[in-house]
């Protein structure tokens, strides 16, 4: 099978574990060796050269006694004319058929018809990066190397750009540094001497009992509204107002839309409702959202004057 192979996983500072993932296609060996440079496998041997036979070469003296044989045998047998041509030719072996092209490899799929995968998970005993400890750090001297290796990248880039002015020349900088890519390895190599310096000398000494007790809290709360809220209007109309004070009326409009789906007659939704469908320009289809509101309740004071006097 002809394998694409993608690699999953997440950038970390030692790597350990590597998942591999491949959809299974049907093997193909010509699509083997022009994508993947497959010479042969295991399952499906490579295919044996077809060889011609080819005679052996007669003497050099047997050939002039046959030349002579077949001179006398000609001029004997001249006289049965362009018959014997055409039965010569009917004697000759036919043309050999065009090799035919080779099926291209397809995916395979199971009986659900949804594509097979085959999945690798390859762990490392130890890890390929070692972590590095403050002596480490210290022995190295990671920011003077940085600091040297800056100091030589600015005479650089002052030899290639003479044409800057003392205002400028900073983000000119930058940019070259960005564009070198040393800028981002500037960033990274600091990045982990910070973190190893926090984690190292600046431990954190309190308790973590009280944010384990607020997450579990947290999660509690998550459950208790998702299961609640599956036949409540009242969570989407929140959502909805929520999208409205950070001005994402689209977002507001379909949580609306479901909140009515829950409940068609909740009085606050098709209020807000029909005032989107206002501002959208539909003023037929929000002049019958309103009205069917105060069919609905038409002792609702506080609707009834937000519609009336509300902008």
């Amino acid at each position: 099978m002809r394998m694409k192979l993608k690699i999953l996983f997440k950038e970390t500072y030692t790597l350990s574990k590597v998942r591999i993932a491949s959809p299974v296609s049907t093997y193909s060996y010509e699509e083997a060796m022009t994508f993947a440079g497959l010479n042969d496998s295991y399952f499906v041997p490579k295919p044996k050269p077809v060889v011609n036979d080819v005679k052996t070469q007669e003497p050099a003296d047997k050939k002039d006694k046959k030349s002579k044989k077949e001179k006398s045998a000609k001029s004997s047998k001249s006289s049965k004319g362009a018959g014997e041509t055409a039965d010569l030719k009917a004697l000759l072996p036919p043309k050999p058929e065009p090799i035919p092209e080779p099926e291209p490899s397809a995916p395979v799929f199971n009986e659900d018809e949804k594509p097979c995968f085959i999945i690798v998970d390859i762990e490392l005993s130890e890890p390929i990066n070692k972590k590095r400890d403050i002596e480490d750090l210290n022995k190295e001297e990671v920011l003077n190397q940085i600091t040297q290796d800056m100091y030589e990248k600015y005479h650089q880039f002052l030899e290639e750009n003479d044409t800057f002015t003392g205002k400028t020349i900073k983000q000119n900088f930058l940019k070259w540094l960005q564009n070198l890519g040393a800028y981002e390895i500037y960033l990274t190599s600091i990045t982990k001497a910070a973190t190893l310096v926090v984690t190292n000398k600046f431990k954190y000494k309190g308790s973590s009992e009280k944010n384990t007790k607020l997450y579990q809290n947290y999660i509690g709360e998550i459950f208790r509204i998702c299961n609640d809220s599956e036949g409540n209007p009242d969570y989407w109309f929140d959502y909805a107002v929520y999208n409205l004070e950070i001005k994402s009326c689209d977002k507001a409009f379909e949580c609306l839309q479901e909140a009515l789906s829950k409940k068609s007659t909740h009085r606050y939704s098709l209020m807000v409702f029909g005032a989107l469908l206002a501002d959208k320009g539909q003023k037929e289809d929000a002049e019958t959202c309103l009205l069917n509101l105060m069919v609905q309740e038409p002792r609702w004071l506080e609707g009834i004057i937000i519609i009336t006097f509300g902008k």
